[in-house]
């Protein structure tokens, strides 16, 4: 599929992109909820002045990919939207593309693993010199310049021995945003918290499922602000004890250490006590892969 050099995606960043999942079931391979990711394609495709494909060719174009796919592995799908115009010049294109990639679908993160500590997760740390998104922006769209102002930070939080960042907010650099390539949560005395929505941060759909399954499991949910020095003060006071991140690729991954300001102010100490309380990340990963396999039926 040959893209010209002056095609108005490569100048001017009319590019949108989904990301989902096809299971391997007892009936063949299912897309995890796609009607959700086509909604949100549209929502990127309007931010940015794009038309969006309809449900029946988003739908068509993601069933012929895994048409002859066997179910015996995950497929991970890339439905992609860009302009395909060729001209130089600052307005919207007047030519798109729709196409769908498909790739095996294989552990984001590999299996890191908490060194210092008995706990297998991620190891995070704030970024503080740069941005991700801010409020207004196109924090909430998934668009390739949003991880390419990412790779930066990203880079320099492995040399620092970390596996990813930790983003906070553009106006007061105190409240959490997202992880990387992932949205996160908390747990906070036995509440789930989760940064709320403001239009800088991806609303994922694996976010979206885990929060309606901790519902489902008759756990507490805030959806609020919180500030990296709130979560400090509750790890100090023994009141914050587990985080996690979502996402499609990322699936439900455990986090290690969070450190922010040259130190640690989280450490997962794993269930090593006979007082430790049923890991949330765990529980809320098995029910989600019982669902994305059809083990469970899905109630929403």
């Amino acid at each position: 599929m040959p893209v010209s050099p002056a095609a108005a995606a490569l100048h001017y960043g009319q590019i949108v992109f989904e990301g989902l999942k096809a299971h391997p079931t007892a009936e063949g391979l299912k897309l995890f909820r796609p009607e959700a990711h086509h909604s949100r394609l549209v929502e990127s495709c309007q931010r940015l002045a794009m038309p969006a494909p309809p449900w029946e060719t988003f739908s068509a174009a993601l069933r012929l990919t895994i048409a002859n796919e066997p179910a015996t592995t995950g497929v991970y799908l890339r439905p992609v939207v860009m302009a395909w115009e060729n001209f130089l010049g600052v307005r919207a294109a007047a030519l798109y593309r729709f196409f769908v990639i498909g790739c095996p679908a294989t552990t984001y993160f590999g299996s890191p693993l908490h060194q210092g500590g008995n706990a297998a997760g991620l190891r995070l740390v704030t970024e503080n010199q740069w941005v991700r998104a801010a409020i207004g922006g196109t924090g909430a769209v998934k668009t390739p310049g949003n991880y390419a102002a990412s790779l930066a930070a990203a880079e320099n939080a492995k040399k620092q021995g970390y596996h990813d960042v930790l983003w906070l907010d553009a106006k007061h650099r105190r409240f959490v945003e997202e992880a990387g390539a992932m949205n996160i949560f908390f747990r906070v005395d036995d509440t789930l918290v989760t940064p709320a929505l403001q239009g800088s941060i991806l609303n994922g759909v694996t976010r979206q499922s885990v929060l309606r399954m901790a519902q489902d499991l008759g756990i507490t949910v805030a959806e609020r602000p919180i500030a990296i020095e709130e979560l400090a003060d509750h790890f100090n006071q023994g009141r914050f004890t587990e985080a996690f991140g979502t996402g499609t690729a990322a699936g439900v991954v455990p986090i290690a250490e969070i450190a922010h300001a040259g130190q640690s102010i989280f450490r997962d100490a794993g269930e090593s006590s006979e007082q430790a309380k049923p890991r949330w990340a765990g529980l809320l990963r098995e029910r989600l892969q019982k669902i994305q396999t059809g083990q469970i039926e899905m109630s929403w």
